[in-house]
């Protein structure tokens, strides 16, 4: 195999809202839920396992990596000033 993309179109109340490539490392993302290709199999017929996700939590860790950031630069103010 040397291609391992999927192509896909979603549909609400049957229409096309978005069409697209999944593959390694290629998820879709529409209304904030990503779509994730996590494997194929092509024993009995073609078939793709997909991972669909919506991560609530997303928000609350950047900005927990934002105030640690800024903890962690105020901290080495402080260091250097006392230096």
């Amino acid at each position: 195999m040397q291609d391992c993309t999927v192509q896909v179109s979603l549909y609400e109340n049957s229409k096309i809202v978005k069409t697209g490539t999944l593959g390694p490392n290629m998820p879709l993302f529409y209304k904030g839920v990503g779509i994730y290709l996590k494997s194929l199999n092509f024993d009995g017929g073609p078939s793709a396992i997909m991972l669909i996700v919506k991560d609530i939590g997303a928000g609350w860790a950047l900005s927990g990596s934002i105030l640690f950031l800024l903890g962690s630069l105020t901290l080495l103010a402080l260091k250097w000033r006392k230096a």
